[in-house]
């Protein structure tokens, strides 16, 4: 009964692989794979985590990470011009996917293997690159179709939204406590979004700085309402996100 489940941990990666590849050669399967792959995900979701949950919302919570990173990543797709660039990003894609659903066993199914915070960890990763790939999209999107992004800020709003969600529940923060932090952080995003389009910098400089902040806000955010903030934790990332940010200013490219 193990082995059947834990092959999801396979069997979605490949899939990605193959849906990735298959829109390379035909840009219209995007609108049939990319659905599938979603409903198979959270079947996945669902056989992993059984069917005996107190909570049956738990299995959309759990599916949001790997679904949202899924969708974001068609934005830098099929903005990236180079065919290697995207074999390496359907490849990771794949792998992160796979990464994912093998915490999620190995938490519900072989607990005493499990790594503490493992799964919180990888939610981390795949919402920190969905949130760069949502950036970085809408800001590359807008510049390639001429397209006024306050029309479009509700999409990102959304996806920052699920994201933010995400990530708080994730580090097991009830809703009610949460949901006014989550509001206001996707709003800021929002309104940075619509600033970094006036920068003449490129579009991935710009979801990179998003992305630096948007993290930020959230990593401060947790600690928080988790009760672990301090004025040292406040500086410390203070002077992370100036050096870092002048860092990726300071080597662009500016057009």
């Amino acid at each position: 009964m193990r082995f059947k489940q834990r092959l999801w941990s396979f069997i979605l990666p490949i899939l990605t692989v193959v849906s990735f590849e298959l829109i390379l050669r035909w840009p219209w399967l995007v609108f049939l794979l990319a659905p599938v792959l979603l409903v198979m995900s959270f079947v996945a979701v669902r056989l992993l985590l059984g069917s005996n949950l107190k909570t049956p919302i738990t299995r959309w919570r759990f599916w949001l990470s790997p679904a949202v990173f899924y969708l974001s990543s068609f934005g830098i797709f099929f903005l990236v011009g180079s065919g290697w660039m995207r074999h390496l990003l359907a490849l990771l894609c794949a792998v992160l996917i796979g990464f994912y659903f093998e915490s999620i066993f190995t938490y519900v199914w072989e607990h005493q293997w499990y790594e503490a915070y493992s799964l919180e960890n990888i939610s981390s990763y795949l919402n920190g690159l969905s949130a760069f790939f949502i950036s970085s999209s809408f800001l590359g999107f807008t510049t390639l179709l001429q397209v006024p992004l306050w029309l479009m800020i509700p999409l990102p709003f959304l996806f920052y939204f699920v994201l933010a969600w995400q990530m708080f529940w994730v580090t097991k923060l009830e809703w009610v406590k949460t949901r006014a932090w989550v509001t206001v952080i996707a709003l800021l995003i929002g309104e940075l979004l619509f600033v970094l389009q006036f920068l003449p910098i490129n579009f991935l400089l710009s979801g990179a700085i998003a992305t630096v902040i948007w993290y930020t806000l959230i990593s401060l955010s947790r600690s928080y309402l988790l009760g672990y903030w301090s004025r040292k934790l406040w500086t410390r990332y203070l002077v992370f996100n100036v050096i870092l940010i002048s860092v990726l200013l300071g080597g662009a490219r500016w057009i």
